[in-house]
């Protein structure tokens, strides 16, 4: 099935790559064309009256940004039903990437922070979103903005860890506020990544961020554009690269983080220790562990079902 608009691949006059779609209704064009980093957008007359958006690259380094924005924006707008929807979902799908590009670091995730960001949206999008909502859910979701732990939601925190299944039963605690909570309860996630190829179902980091703000999307614009600015204030910039490493979510392992569990924190060491990191291994924490349902519980459900 074709695309409702004609679509070129093709160079710009200054050499670089460039995508144009024609028969782009003036209707659809809005008052202002959105501004990305590293990419030009111009608009051509035909001489049918109807308009023609060209695309081309900028940065010559962008090159793999680009051909993602690209690929993306013609896989959305291709389930339009006519040239008017194409076009509409074309500046919708511009106006996410404007908010990516224009709000993001600009650098490449190491592959320790590619799982770290993965294994967030993991949680965000499962247990959390089933317990209290998708909307609640993502306001809940607190590590894009500084914080000590990655979810905060009724009195409970959450700090989630991801790893490879098969890698050494450990995982890294990266500060001594890291599993420590000044009021309510705490909880440890481990999120298990099972490599996987797209086959069989794997999922790369940028799959599973367009999933997110896709769901945010069917919420509402409001919902998207908190969704958009969470995953750019965590560093994330599309990049083809990621998409040589897919997962699956073999697991999520919860722990109740009580004052038994084994952990350095800030308020017990040494106040002249002013910063430190560890490695705690998960096969003597079977006592601490809980259920999902305990993982995402609100506060004052402290059982433990280990």
């Amino acid at each position: 099935m074709g695309h409702p608009l004609e679509t070129f691949w093709m160079l710009h006059p200054d050499g670089s790559p460039a995508l144009l779609l024609k028969e782009i209704p003036a209707t659809t064009v809005p008052g202002e064309l959105p501004k990305l980093r590293g990419l030009g957008i111009t608009l051509r007359k035909d001489a049918n009256d109807s308009l023609g958006i060209l695309l081309h690259l900028r940065i010559p380094e962008d090159r793999d940004v680009f051909l993602r924005l690209c690929e993306d924006i013609l896989g959305h707008s291709s389930g339009g039903h006519d040239a008017t929807d194409a076009a509409l979902l074309v500046f919708s799908r511009l106006r996410r990437w404007q908010s990516l590009l224009g709000f993001a670091r600009g650098d490449e995730l190491s592959e320790e922070e590619m799982r770290g960001l993965f294994g967030e949206i993991a949680l965000l999008r499962g247990p959390l979103a089933s317990h209290y909502g998708f909307e609640e859910a993502l306001t809940a979701w607190v590590a894009p903005f500084r914080h000590s732990q990655d979810f905060a939601v009724r009195g409970l925190v959450i700090e989630v860890k991801s790893r490879v299944s098969g890698s050494r039963p450990q995982v890294r605690i990266s500060s001594l506020d890291q599993l420590e909570v000044q009021a309510g309860s705490m909880r440890l996630a481990v999120v298990e990544l099972m490599p996987t190829s797209e086959s069989d179902g794997g999922q790369s980091l940028n799959d599973v961020v367009h999933a997110l703000l896709d769901e945010a999307g069917r919420c509402s614009q409001a919902v998207e554009d908190q969704a958009r600015r969470a995953i750019a204030e965590w560093g994330y910039v599309a990049s083809r690269s990621y998409d040589r490493h897919r997962f699956t979510v073999q697991s999520i392992i919860g722990f109740q983080v009580s004052d038994e569990f084994p952990k350095l924190i800030r308020s017990k060491v040494d106040a002249r220790i002013l910063e430190a990191g560890y490695v705690l291994g998960l096969q003597g924490l079977g006592p601490f562990a809980v259920s999902i349902e305990s993982l995402v519980a609100p506060s004052g459900s402290e059982s433990s079902d280990g």
